[in-house]
């Protein structure tokens, strides 16, 4: 009786009652998810969704504890050919069970997700239940899912898995997503802590305030940016004014209001102007700062030979070095005669054609009528995906400005030479020391650096120079500052950029024949009968050792088909991060500087002579902060010349004194 027991309560009477009835497992439980459109919480079981749950559990030890007595719970073949365990697991094989070693801690790591492959068909039997794949797929796809937990994500592997299952979502897990849209903002007062006044009265002094405001600038209207720039003005002053004086906040808006009836829009301009540079000035240097170099202006062109660009980084910018031959030129004419004037429009990306004569009815020279575009770039500003001239979305509007005509733009330098051909610049006398001749006189003396900018206009033969603008650097004063008359028909002389006036335009005396000065500043300008000309105009101050200082100099220099050695590049020597892309004028002035150009783009547009300037500013700022740390000498040096004209002199020492004593040994 007592070995019967013993049997009973040994192994195998557990085994074998575990053998008559095994325990029907439980239903998976409700997990819980987050709904991604409202953000909100449910426990309802998922309805059919790929991933249904991943649930990782961590282990001290490396082998999991089962009973001694227990059979595996799949049979002995390699880990990526074992299905899962069905004691763990429901609907036949559903999920699958990973698991992963940590090499350092040793750590298990047990995920349990659903199978995105063929299911797994069940075979029941007396002792136990496993699971059997269906097909030879299932190995793939449990190597799939298990490399994709213990190995680096690789792109170029292929597995049974689409674009649309677990793979997917699993490597787009953790990826920042665009924040909701912002919406417009409204003509409401806000919240405040105390509010000084009922919600009636401040909405009516919000909306005389905002009155005035449209009377004194009724040009933001035309555009949405403009709007909501005019509504938001008027929503930060109420709020300022109800936050700060509560209890005189009735009279002083009402005095706020009786000022602005008085005021004209040229007054409201410029407040507006002053509030936000001094908004702005906050966290930027001091713009109105002299920069003092520490330099005399001698040795600061002197230090101007550290920043100039090798020939390899021209050619990677763009830069043209070398002219194009005749026969890439004869090709050109051929194919440009082929395609009878067709070209794409800038701006709209519409097809149109130049005509060769103007056309008699419309006045024009290009076909395709008016042209409607945004002006601005498109931007992200807070996962809102936008024009940056409306502040419309893409899509939406086919364009927020309308001109008359089709524009085009060409950027191949063989195609620029097919109008007028690349010149190098003119080679700087070269003297012996031992010559005693002197160069001939010249009326003009040859500058030896020169900030440079140019302004462009739309015409029938592209993008051709309309303004031409040199100053000496580093006092900036004028060389030359002129008007050109391009070759081609002008269809849109870009005002919003040029700063070029029609006005101007018409009336600018001929360069040649006229005894006005060209110091008298932009009001009065000289004009060039042919970009050939102000090229020739040019060439009088400067040769091939001249240095040309300005903001990417290879539009300005092909615009004049100029092949130049000596180049400082503002947008090379402030290299953005990322390639191809480069910083605009405006944004390096503005960060490096404390200064705000280019403010007047919608009614004068950009001036050539500050824009030189200021490329010329940057350089000097350069120049400064490598004085400071002592990369340039007081006298222009830079201190790595210095190390080389220190090593070569005591070279060319050790080999004069190993001449002298081979000298005395041959004469022993």
């Amino acid at each position: 009786m007592v070995v019967v027991l013993a049997l009973i309560n040994g192994p195998t009477a557990k085994s074998v009652s575990r053998n008559e009835r095994s325990p029907t497992p439980p239903p998976p439980p409700k997990r819980r998810r987050i709904d991604e459109a409202h953000h909100t919480k449910s426990t309802e079981a998922p309805s059919n969704p790929i991933i249904k749950s991943i649930l990782k559990k961590s282990t001290p030890s490396s082998v999991s504890s089962l009973p001694s007595s227990s059979p595996p719970p799949y049979p002995s073949s390699s880990p990526s050919q074992q299905p899962p365990s069905s004691s763990l697991d429901s609907e036949a094989g559903k999920y699958l069970k990973l698991k992963t070693t940590d090499k350092k801690t040793g750590s298990i790591t047990k995920t349990r997700i659903e199978r995105a492959g063929p299911s797994f068909s069940s075979s029941s039997s007396s002792s136990s239940s496993t699971l059997k794949p269906s097909g030879p797929s299932s190995s793939t796809t449990n190597q799939s899912i298990r490399s994709l937990h213990t190995s680096p994500p690789n792109h170029t592997t292929t597995t049974l898995l689409s674009d649309t299952d677990a793979t997917k979502l699993l490597l787009e897990f953790g990826k920042p997503k665009p924040g909701p849209p912002r919406e417009p903002e409204r003509l409401m007062p806000r919240t405040v802590p105390r509010a000084p006044a009922n919600f009636e009265t401040r909405h009516n002094i919000l909306v005389q305030l905002h009155k005035e405001f449209i009377r004194l600038d009724p040009d933001s209207q035309k555009t949405a940016i403009g709007k909501q720039r005019m509504i938001k003005l008027a929503n930060d002053e109420e709020a300022a004014s109800a936050l700060n004086d509560i209890f005189t906040y009735k009279n002083i808006m009402r005095n706020r209001i009786f000022a602005l009836g008085k005021m004209t829009p040229e007054t409201f301009k410029k407040d507006l102007e002053e509030k936000e540079q001094s908004k702005r000035k906050k966290d930027l240097p001091d713009g109105n700062e002299e920069l003092v170099t520490g330099l005399s202006p001698e040795a600061e062109v002197t230090a101007l030979g550290g920043y100039v660009a090798s020939l390899l980084s021209l050619k990677a910018s763009e830069y043209v070095v070398l002219p194009p031959s005749e026969e890439e030129i004869r090709k050109t004419k051929e194919g440009l005669e082929a395609a009878d004037g067709r070209e794409e429009c800038d701006r709209c990306k519409t097809r149109f054609q130049v005509l060769k004569e103007q056309d008699k009815e419309t006045k024009s020279w290009v076909t395709g009528g008016s042209c409607t575009h945004h002006y601005g770039r498109f931007i992200v500003d807070g996962g809102r995906r936008t024009w940056a001239c409306c502040a419309t979305p893409r899509g939406e509007t086919t364009g927020c400005v309308e001109h008359t005509n089709h524009v085009f733009m060409v950027k191949s330098p063989v195609r620029l030479a097919s109008v007028w051909q690349f010149v190098e610049t003119p080679s700087a006398p070269i003297l012996s020391p031992s010559s005693e001749t002197t160069p001939p006189p010249s009326d003009k003396k040859i500058e030896k650096a020169i900030c440079m900018d140019c302004e462009m206009a739309f015409t029938t033969k592209g993008f051709e120079v309309i303004r031409l603008t040199a100053t000496r650097f580093p006092t900036y004063e004028p060389i030359v500052d002129i008007l050109v008359q391009p070759y081609g028909e002008v269809l849109d002389l870009n005002t919003r950029f040029s700063g070029v006036t029609q006005e101007q335009f018409d009336t600018a005396l001929p360069y040649y024949n006229s005894s006005l000065p060209n110091k008298d500043g932009p009001k009065v300008l000289l004009r060039a009968s042919s970009p050939l000309e102000a090229r020739e105009i040019l060439f009088t101050y400067i040769d091939s050792s001249t240095i040309i200082i300005g903001h990417s100099l290879d539009n300005d220099l092909k615009c004049m088909r100029i092949i130049h050695p000596r180049v400082v590049d503002t947008a090379l020597l402030y290299r953005h991060r990322a390639p191809g892309m480069k910083f605009s004028l405006k944004y390096l002035v503005k960060t490096h500087l404390g200064r705000f150009i280019q403010t007047n783009e919608n009614a004068q547009g950009h001036d050539s002579r500050e824009d030189a300037n200021e490329a010329g500013n940057l350089v000097r700022k350069r120049i400064q902060n490598d004085v400071r740390v002592g990369k340039i000498g007081k006298d222009g040096i830079w201190a790595g010349d210095v190390m080389y004209a220190f090593k070569n002199t005591g070279e060319n020492n050790n080999n004069s004194s190993n001449n002298n004593q081979d000298k005395v040994v041959a004469a022993k």
